[in-house]
Order: structure tokens, then C-alpha cells, then sequence
């Protein structure tokens, strides 16, 4: 291995075919493009790549990675430590490129490597890792798509419950066990498991997730003490958004309870259980310590920064939410569109900021719908009608080609998409007939939507206390809404703050009083 630097200046970069592998964030990126993997292998890899043209044994990587006092089977998990490298270098094991194995030995890094240091390192642009979600397929006709559109952005708020950030967790396979031989089936399940779930670039979550918790209760009835099981199969939960969400984080929370009964010290399994007490409970207190307790254990944990951020911004603790969100995204850059920096500016209301940030996401990711919504709101807010319509129709335009696209194969011609944006009604007006929709409906009973979502767009359409009483039910109902835990905050609700019945929504998130957690907010986080 050549160097750039000297003894006193140890390299912060590997630099090998067309790779970078940063040593101190363990990120791999290829030409600029960040290349997901997970943290334990981007640690054999960078014992690998760091010692290039030695042998490294087997045992030799299993105390380095996993320490000499485990008893995970080190067999299956060096094995799949190799096989997710090769998948990110895209090397071949009957002709490696990169790495070698050295039958009944281990394993030698065969490609010339650069150690550099940081300061030579360019900051390079963080571009998408795998495609965009999927988009719904929707129903044809003018009026039929702008209502379908609109609930669209709206869903957003009322599905995504829990973290959208999930899959940047660095909680990703194997996992070390501290208290028995854990049996080669169940790991080798629980590893597939954790694959399903950690894939960034999954168009089949639900699916995905519902495979992984097959898998993981298999693996759990041959080895019911598995505590990384426990905490798996709680994040699967969070991502079964076909049940009710209350019953997706009461599962989850069990499986957090008992991966921490099992192992008091796995930094995952308290970020799990901080999820449920906030977004369940709306235990504030008990999130936050479980958070500071998670970052205490694993300070990289991407999940307990990312709700670190979302418990300090959602009491009004802009600065430290901003910059725990942008922590959280400097260790999982590939999860821009995740961890959905713009939204915690708009809840700051910094509009220009939160608009720089969804237009930064948009450039990348097109069709997310998330980064609309942002944009949409900003221009409310700021009370610019002009801007709130270009960018629905911007929305609009990008949604009806991905909907024909997936129709046909074929993206639509320009005249016929003028043509159908042509009458659109305004931003503001589309709300209005939404609104329209669900007060005529009465009930959203069978629809597994949020009752946060006519909240929105009552309030946006001028009525309060429906938006109210929405709101109530869904905190009532245990939705597991984002828009419920930023209540206090969260500039959509102004119109609604003094109004009654306002005070009692608070009160049931349990952010009337802010005095009792600031300090500890402090305490934890400081």
C-alpha cells in the first residue's frame, strides 16, 4: 500500500479502483457516488484494504471486528461481511479483483491501494443510491388524478409513522451475542432478514418487511434469547404500514422490551424502543433516555441521532435538531431524501432554508413526494398562492408522467401533459375540494388513512375545528403520526392555536408543558 502521508499523519482514505473508503465515517464511495454498505462489513473492508497484499486470517478478522469474547458464529458472519464487500466493489470471487481468498487461511486485498489524507479528500455531491419509491397506480380522468395527487403529498404525513430513516441504521448484520452459540439456521435467517430490512433501495417496503418478520420468528423459535432477532424483528414492524399503525408499534415496542431485557446494552434496541415511546406513547421523558442512552453506546447510531432530532425540534429546539438531522446525514449520506432535512427547517420556520433543502433532495429524487409537500407548504406559509400553484403543478406534471411511464413504458407527450394542466385548479382550491371529499365521506373507517390527513387539509381550507377534532382522533387512535409529535411547532397549525379544543390536542401529545423536558433535553444531549 503506497501513502501520501507521513508517521505524523495517518491516512483518513483508502483509495482503490475507483473507490474511497473513509476510515473515520467508514463511508465507501465510487467516482463521488456513495456505494451502500454496512457498517461491520466497511470495517472488514477497511482491515482488508488497509493491510493490501496480506493475508489476514480469519480468526484475525473475527477478534478485530467482533472481539475475542463473542460467540456469534464468526463462520457465517465473516462470510457475509465478504460477500456484501464484493457486492459493493462488484468483484467476482473466482476472479477477484479486489479481494482474494485464501482457502483454509482467509483473505488477502489484491488491488493497489492510496492511503491519503482528509484534507485531500474533495467534498464530492451526494447523488441517489437506487432507484426512487414507487409510485401508486391510480385511477384515470382529470378530476380522479388531482384528488389522488393531493392525497398523495398528504399521505406522506399520515403513513410514514415512525422513522423514515430506518435503513440508515448501522444496526445491520452480524451482530455479536454476548450470552450463547447462537444455532447456524436461526443467524443465517436473521442475516436475511436484516438484508431485507437495511436495503436502501427497496420499491416493495411492506413486502419486504413482511418477509423479513417471517424469517425472523422463525429464526426467534430456535433461538428465542437471540436479543438482535428481537430488536429486527421490531424494526420489520415498523414498516407494516398495511396494519394499523398502533398494532405495528405495539409489536414493535414488545420486540424492543425484550431485545433490551435480553441485552441492556444494544444501542438499537433502546433507539427502537425511544420510537414507540414517542410516536405510541408520546412519552417524552422515556424516548429521550432511551435516545441518550442509544448515542451513549453508539454515538453513530443513525436512528437515535435522527430521533434526537426529532424530540429537540419538536419542542422548539431548532439548532440542536437541525444539526443532530445533519449528523445523521453526514453518516448516512446515500439517505438524503430520508432523514428530509427541509422539513426540519420548515418546522423551524427558516422557509428559504426548508426550500433549499427540498430542492436539493428534488434534483436527485424527482418524484419525492415528500420534498413537494415541503415546497407546497413553504410557499403557504410564506403567502406566496403564486408559488404554492406552480409548484402543485410542478408536483402534478412529475406524477402524471410516472403514472403513465408505469402504464405504458412510455413517458406522455408534452401537449398532452399542457393539455391536462392547463384548467388545474390552484393549490389552495385542491385542498378545498379535498376537503370537500372527506367531510362528504364523514368517516375515513377502511381507508388505513391517518386522520391526520383531513386535519391538514381542513385547516388549509379554512375550517378549524374539524381539523381539530381530526387531529384529537388521531392522537386518540395512536397513529404514530410525525404530525402529531411536531403539534407544538409545526406552522400548519397555527390557525388552530387559541381556538377550542386546540389545548386538549396538546395535552394528548403532551406538549402543553414544555418545562419538564427541556432540561432533560439538555441533561442528555449537552
Amino acid at each position: 500500500m503506497t501513502t501520501a502521508t507521513g508517521p505524523e499523519a495517518p491516512p483518513e482514505v483508502l483509495r482503490f479502483g475507483g473507490f474511497e473508503l473513509r476510515l473515520d465515517s467508514l463511508e465507501l464511495r465510487r467516482q463521488g457516488d456513495p456505494v451502500p454498505l454496512q457498517q461491520q462489513p466497511a470495517r472488514v473492508l477497511a482491515l482488508l484494504a488497509g493491510r493490501a497484499g496480506a493475508t489476514i486470517p480469519r480468526q484475525e478478522i473475527r477478534d478485530a471486528i467482533w472481539g475475542e469474547e463473542t460467540f456469534v458464529d464468526s463462520e457465517q458472519g465473516i462470510n457475509y461481511c465478504v460477500r456484501q464487500i464484493r457486492i459493493a466493489l462488484d468483484d467476482d470471487a473466482e476472479s477477484p479483483r479486489f479481494v482474494e481468498t485464501v482457502p483454509k487461511v482467509g483473505y488477502r486485498f489484491v488491488a493497489p491501494v492510496d492511503a491519503v489524507p482528509g484534507e485531500e479528500v474533495a467534498p464530492r455531491p451526494v447523488r441517489p443510491v437506487g432507484p426512487a419509491r414507487s409510485a401508486p397506480r391510480w385511477r384515470s380522468g382529470p378530476i380522479a388524478v388531482v384528488l389522488l395527487v393531493i392525497l398523495a403529498i398528504g399521505a406522506v404525513a399520515g403513513t410514514v409513522a415512525v422513522l423514515r430513516s430506518r435503513r440508515s441504521s448501522d444496526a445491520g448484520p452480524p451482530v455479536a451475542v454476548r450470552t450463547a452459540v447462537i444455532p447456524e439456521e436461526a443467524h443465517f435467517r436473521y442475516l436475511e432478514a436484516r438484508h431485507l430490512l437495511d436495503r436502501a433501495d427497496s420499491a416493495h417496503p411492506v413486502a419486504d418487511a413482511e418477509r423479513a418478520i417471517e424469517l425472523l420468528q422463525a429464526a426467534l423459535e430456535e433461538a428465542p434469547d437471540y436479543a438482535p432477532a428481537h430488536a429486527a424483528l421490531g424494526d420489520a414492524w415498523l414498516y407494516r404500514y398495511d396494519v394499523p399503525r398502533s398494532e405495528a408499534l405495539a409489536n414493535a415496542e414488545r420486540s424492543a422490551q425484550r431485545a433490551l431485557d435480553l441485552d441492556p446494552e444494544m444501542a438499537q434496541a433502546h433507539a427502537l424502543d425511544a420510537t414507540t415511546r414517542l410516536f405510541l406513547h408520546f412519552d417524552w421523558d422515556g424516548a429521550a433516555e432511551h435516545v441518550g442512552r442509544a448515542l451513549e453506546l453508539d454515538p453513530r447510531n443513525v436512528d437515535a441521532l435522527f430521533l434526537k432530532a426529532v424530540l429537540s425540534s419538536a419542542r422548539g429546539r431548532h439548532d440542536e435538531g437541525i444539526a443532530a438531522a445533519r449528523h445523521a446525514l453526514e453518516l448516512a449520506p446515500g439517505h438524503l431524501p430520508d432523514i428530509s432535512l427541509g422539513w426540519f427547517y420548515f418546522f423551524a420556520r427558516r422557509y428559504d432554508q426548508a426550500i433549499e433543502e427540498a430542492e436539493r433532495i428534488l434534483e436527485l429524487v424527482p418524484t419525492d413526494e415528500p420534498s413537494h409537500r415541503v415546497l407546497l407548504l413553504a410557499a403557504f406559509e410564506m403567502g406566496d398562492e403564486e408559488r404554492a400553484d406552480r409548484e402543485f403543478r410542478r408536483f402534478w406534471r412529475t406524477r402524471l408522467v410516472e403514472v403513465v411511464e408505469a402504464r405504458t413504458g412510455e413517458p406522455p407527450a408534452e401537449e398532452w401533459l399542457d393539455d391536462q394542466l392547463e384548467d388545474s385548479p390552484g393549490a389552495r382550491e385542491v385542498f378545498r375540494i379535498g376537503w370537500q371529499s372527506f367531510d362528504n365521506q364523514r368517516s375515513l373507517e377502511g381507508q388505513g388513512m391517518s386522520p391526520t390527513i383531513p386535519a391538514e387539509y381542513a385547516v388549509l381550507a379554512g375550517e378549524a375545528a374539524p381539523a381539530i377534532h381530526y387531529l384529537l382522533r388521531a392522537c386518540q387512535e395512536q397513529t404514530g403520526s410525525w404530525d402529531l409529535v411536531f403539534v407544538a411547532e409545526d406552522p400548519r397549525w397555527d390557525p388552530l392555536r387559541g381556538q377550542p379544543g386546540f389545548d386538549e390536542v396538546l395535552r394528548c401529545v403532551g406538549v402543553d408543558d414544555r418545562s419538564g423536558l427541556i432540561p432533560r433535553l439538555r441533561e442528555l444531549f449537552e
